[in-house]
């Protein structure tokens, strides 16, 4: 058993190779742990078994490392279920990779300003997380942030895909505002039971089926003018949802995109053309007398003729009534209040070896 106070690799390592097939410090209590500049992709397998450092598959580090530093990025929290005391991500990362940060005690991270991708479960299960800034990232695979049932503060930055359940679970988001998204994916957003508010942008392109599904505090949705189709079950079974508005290219609802759905009372539709349905039952479980279905002007023959639409008793032509709810606020000053800086090249100093048998 070997035990490390300090473990550095210097800027001019490139790739690390395996041992027999195993990580280089696998299991090693490393207390501190500085890797050089150059390497670039971080890594994990065995579900959050080893938590490393990977290039070409090489696991390069065990999970009960107490610190990482890597490049110049400082972070005060807690990687490794606990263990961990401070990590530092620098801008020459450019994925955290699956199941890096599973089950830790993080509370506030910033993704470093060149990582672009968030692997699959990269910060799954982590219960103290409530702010996130993803800064430059472009997608988020699977399940990244599933069950982060304290995360409330989201910067998008320039996320562009939000993969399957990336965020399912996460049970204290209250308002979700996506306005440069391409595609969001299946299950996305499903079972977060805190969500409110919805309000997709006309950059939006694409929204997978089950996407909202199940979130049963859900009170308004506002969907953009990218959308051309509204998908399956797509907020199936949001119990509470009352106030649903549908962008301008709308021209398919697809079957139980609004099943379950029995308290909806406002919806507006802006396509001077009704939608079709796939189900002609589709709103069977609204109460089409006491619901208002609010279209655009000058439409109002189109929509008494139309299957589905023609079975509301008021009609408006006029843009539905603005939905009041309050945006929780993000206090920009979490990010820098909970970074730790850190001074000095740490590249070449001494690698201490204690308690070695």
């Amino acid at each position: 058993t070997w035990t490390y106070n300090h473990v550095i690799t210097g800027n001019g390592i490139y790739t690390v190779y395996d041992c027999a097939h195993k990580g280089l410090f696998i299991l090693a209590p490393i207390k501190q742990l500085y890797v050089g500049r150059n390497l670039s992709y971080l890594n994990t397998s065995n579900r959050g078994e080893y938590i490393g450092q990977t290039i070409g598959g090489t696991e390069m580090y065990g999970r009960y490392t107490a610190t990482i530093l890597l490049d110049n990025y400082n972070y005060a929290g807690s990687p490794f279920n606990g263990d961990g005391e401070v990590v530092q991500i620098g801008n020459k990362v450019t994925q955290l990779g699956n199941f890096f940060f599973e089950d830790s005690n993080i509370d506030v991270f910033k993704v470093p300003d060149n990582c672009t991708i968030i692997g699959e479960y990269c910060f799954y299960n982590c219960d103290s997380l409530e702010s996130i800034d993803l800064n430059n990232v472009n997608q988020i695979e699977a399940r990244a942030f599933s069950g982060c049932q304290n995360l409330q503060h989201i910067n998008w930055g320039k996320t562009k895909i939000i993969g399957d359940h990336a965020f399912s679970e996460c049970c204290h988001i209250a308002s979700i505002e996506l306005t440069d998204i391409d595609t969001i994916c299946q299950y996305a957003f499903a079972n977060c039971s805190g969500l409110k508010k919805i309000t997709i942008g006309n950059n939006v392109k694409s929204i997978q089926q089950l996407a909202f599904s199940s979130c049963y505090n859900l009170h308004m949705a506002s969907i953009g003018d990218g959308i051309s189709v509204l998908p399956k079950y797509c907020f199936s079974s949001c119990n509470t949802l009352q106030w649903i508005s549908l962008g301008a290219n709308l021209s398919q609802i697809q079957e139980g995109a609004f099943s379950r759905c029995e308290q909806i009372t406002n919806i507006e539709v802006k396509n001077i053309t009704p939608p079709e349905f796939d189900n002609v039952n589709e709103l069977s479980a609204i109460n089409k007398f006491d619901a208002t279905l609010y279209i655009p002007q000058g439409t109002i023959s189109d929509y008494e003729q139309a299957n589905v639409w023609k079975d509301f008793l008021f009609k408006q032509e006029c843009e539905i009534p603005e939905y009041i709810y309050t945006i929780p606020k993000i206090d920009e000053t979490e990010f820098a209040n909970k970074n730790v800086t850190i001074n000095g090249d740490l590249t070449g100093a001494i690698i201490n070896q204690i308690n070695a048998n």
